[in-house]
């Protein structure tokens, strides 16, 4: 588990950098992330995915519920 973790952190900081070096917001549509989450090919896709929900899950909790 410690080991996921390590990885997600990693491609999180890596993929923050890159966005903040190119100077342009990156957005993600529904149909994009829709494409991406039904890629079955490989678990890195799969992990983008859970990655997202729980950000979005943990951005509801910390909106509505403190």
């Amino acid at each position: 588990m410690k080991k996921i973790n390590l990885v997600l952190t990693v491609l999180l900081i890596s993929s923050a950098a890159s966005a903040a070096g190119s100077g342009t917001t990156m957005a993600i549509s529904t149909q994009e992330l829709a494409g991406v989450c039904g890629d079955q090919s490989s678990s890195q896709p799969q992990i983008y995915c859970d990655v997202y929900g729980q950000g979005v899950f943990d951005g509801y909790l910390v909106t509505r519920h403190r």
